[in-house]
């Protein structure tokens, strides 16, 4: 499972966020943060936090 945390100039929560999934996902292969983009940014507003979770068939 590999996990991307986005967030709009909200890098404190998108860690919290970060920091909760990585606790209870015990097969996380990877996990990052990172800046959303500005098409979605401009849709979901300031502040906003979001994870996108990819889940590997066995």
């Amino acid at each position: 499972m590999r996990v991307v945390v986005h967030h709009v100039d909200n890098p404190d929560g998108a860690e919290e966020i970060a920091a909760a999934l990585t606790d209870r996902l015990p097969n996380l292969l990877s996990l990052s943060v990172t800046d959303m983009g500005p098409v979605l940014a401009v849709h979901v507003g300031g502040g906003a936090v979001g994870a996108c979770i990819s889940v590997e068939d066995a």
